[in-house]
């Protein structure tokens, strides 16, 4: 799966088995510790802010994290492949928007949950696509937000 970004002057490109490539160079894959001075990104939904979303953004807070809204669920998705961004939750998504930032972030390493803990390769009921280490705790954020 190749995914132009041609304002960046970008191409990212994964494929099963054979790592994440930009502009042709492999990437390592995404690691990182915690959660302290991280990104994490989410997005809003059509009607603006997702039930919860200001709960998520109090517990990133809570643990000195970063929120970025970047106006792209396909950016966001391949902000934590690319390791800029450690977490990415997402309330509502279309498959086609997340299809090929999920595929950079599987073979990136990065962790694909819906909000249940099931893992799938395209989720139907909420998104977390996760650095490994931070995971469960991001999915502990969505899960929360949601109560």
């Amino acid at each position: 799966m190749w995914w132009p970004t041609p304002y960046r002057a970008q191409i990212y490109a994964a494929a099963r088995g054979r790592g994440v490539r930009a502009n042709g160079r492999p990437l390592p894959r995404v690691t990182r510790g915690g959660l302290a001075g991280a990104i994490v990104c989410t997005e809003l939904t059509r009607a603006g802010p997702w039930p919860g979303m200001g709960r998520f953004i109090e517990h990133a807070a809570a643990a000195h994290a970063g929120v970025r809204v970047l106006g792209s669920a396909a950016l966001a998705i391949a902000q934590v492949a690319l390791g800029h961004a450690a977490a990415v939750v997402l309330d509502r998504y279309a498959e086609w928007d997340v299809a090929g930032g999920l595929a950079l972030a599987a073979e990136a390493g990065a962790v694909v949950l819906d909000r249940r803990e099931h893992a799938v390769p395209m989720p139907s009921d909420g998104l977390l696509v996760a650095v490994p280490p931070v995971a469960a705790d991001v999915l502990r954020w969505s899960q929360s937000a949601h109560q």
